[in-house]
Order: structure tokens, then C-alpha cells, then sequence
């Protein structure tokens, strides 16, 4: 890694970096150093003579999405809904108020199974596509680990 690239971190992850210890197993090292980065949202590549580089943030993919739209039938609108990309694992009889999908209430997810080119499909396709109840207008990535983070 060039010194420029190192400089231009962030601390923790220097620190996860210059913790490295090329007295120990280099491979175990390099797993150890690729572990700690992912923990804190980082990636890095290494080789088989235990150098690392190639160290960046991940590019984290959203598993739910915020959606504006309105329902076919009586046209009335809706905001921020929230549609998981993952379907439904948990049977209906076995929610409750507290079961979670990845972090956020059942209860608080409108719509499960739908990715990201899915929805842009639907946007375009608007009041056309039969698929569904409902129009969705817009959306945005909803991260809810970030929310809980900024409370």
C-alpha cells in the first residue's frame, strides 16, 4: 500500500492496520486484519506473502427500501413504506410484535421480495403492471442500522 493511500484512512482503520504482527501464521494475520476491517464496513484484499492492499470501504447493498406510492383501488397515497428485498421467512401465524427481518419490526414492513431492479421495473410500468395493489412513485435505500445509529 502506498503511504498516501494509508494516510488517507480513516484512524480506526490505521489502527486495525498497523495491529498487524509479522511475527505470527501471515496468512491467520491477513484473516485476522480482512475480519476486523469488515467489522467496521472496510475490505481489503491480501496475497500468499501476507501483504494486504487494496483497502476500502464496502459498498453495502440495500436489503430494504423506503417507497412512495398510492393504492390502485381508491388512489390514496403512501409514504416511506417499507419493502424488503428478502421474502417472508417467518410463517404469519408465528409473528408477533416483536419478531425482526434483518433488524426492523415485521409489523413495520409493508411488502417483502422486491429488489432494487424490481422496483425501477414497476416505477416505469406505473398503473400498467398487475402484479400488485398498489403504484410505487419513488424510493430511496433505507439502511435501519443507520437510523439506530443516529438516535
Amino acid at each position: 500500500m502506498e503511504p498516501q493511500e494509508y494516510e488517507a484512512l480513516p484512524q480506526e482503520v490505521k489502527n486495525i492496520l498497523d495491529s498487524y504482527d509479522d511475527n505470527e501464521d501471515l496468512y491467520k494475520e491477513c484473516v485476522r486484519i480482512e475480519t476486523q476491517l469488515a467489522g467496521i464496513g472496510y475490505q481489503c484484499d491480501y496475497d500468499l506473502s501476507g501483504t494486504i492492499y487494496d483497502v476500502k470501504a464496502m459498498i453495502k447493498k440495500a436489503k430494504f427500501f423506503n417507497v412512495n406510492g398510492y393504492w390502485k383501488d381508491d388512489k390514496m397515497s403512501f409514504r416511506n413504506a417499507i419493502i424488503s428485498v428478502d421474502p417472508q421467512e417467518v410463517a404469519a401465524e408465528n409473528i408477533s410484535d416483536t419478531t425482526q427481518v434483518n433488524g426492523v419490526n415485521d409489523e413495520d414492513i409493508s411488502f417483502y421480495g422486491l429488489d432494487e431492479s424490481e422496483i425501477k421495473r414497476l416505477i416505469e410500468e406505473g398503473a400498467e403492471n398487475d402484479q400488485l395493489d398498489f403504484v410505487i412513485t419513488s424510493y430511496e435505500p433505507y439502511f435501519p442500522e443507520l437510523k439506530t445509529q443516529k438516535s
